[in-house]
């Protein structure tokens, strides 16, 4: 009997052991999405636009090797600053992915990147108010700014003329002689400064 539960608990050692080659030891694929990062020093007076903004890989190692790497932190680092403004295609730079030596990339999708590198513009424009309930009434209003800079590509912003508020009730207005309106943005325009005028209502 005892050499029986000898055998028993060696047989049970032999087959964990087993197991463990088995299952932690093969080597598996594991398919990732990593983030491109842009950096270095970007200039405000651009914008950077990437195309695609991640890559899909799939690796090749064991569990074991996997659990020793954090996936959540896995990125791919591009150096924007000796790029001029423009449209470049990039290689991305597998290389610089942070995975231990044993681990092998097996596919890698796709193999480059578009950077987008465009100049912005700015013009000055006019408000106009979007006044509700006023139809008839003889109204004397002052705004504050009464012009508004806008910042986007210029391809955008050349053909806009003015700009609207968000639209304002005559009578609130009325009564409270001043009010705060933000400005509507047109489409495509990136910031506007600034974003929001005060409407004063003057005695006829």
């Amino acid at each position: 009997m005892k050499r029986e539960h000898k055998l028993k608990i060696v047989s049970f050692l032999l087959a964990t052991t087993l197991w463990y080659f088995i299952v932690w030891g093969k080597p598996v694929d594991k398919r990732l999405e990593i983030p491109i990062v842009l950096k270095g020093n970007q200039n405000n007076n651009y914008v950077y636009e990437l195309n695609p903004s991640s890559i899909n890989i799939v690796i090749t190692g064991t569990r074991s090797q996997f659990r020793s790497i954090n996936f959540t932190t896995l990125q791919i680092e591009l150096d924007v600053t000796k790029y001029s403004p423009g449209v470049h295609q990039i290689r991305i730079p597998i290389e610089k992915i942070n995975l231990p030596k044993d681990i092998k990339i097996k596919e890698l999708n796709p193999t480059y990147t578009t950077l987008v590198i465009k100049k912005i513009s700015s013009k000055r424009v006019p408000v106009k108010i979007k006044l509700a309930n006023a139809q008839g009434e003889k109204i004397k209003l002052l705004i504050k700014p009464n012009v508004v800079l806008l910042k986007g590509f210029w391809e955008d912003i050349k053909e806009i003329k003015e700009v609207q508020t968000e639209e304002i009730d005559f009578f609130e207005l009325k009564t409270n002689k001043i009010v705060d309106a933000k400005i509507i943005y047109p489409e495509s325009v990136l910031e506007v400064q600034p974003n929001k005028v005060k409407i004063i209502y003057l005695a006829r």
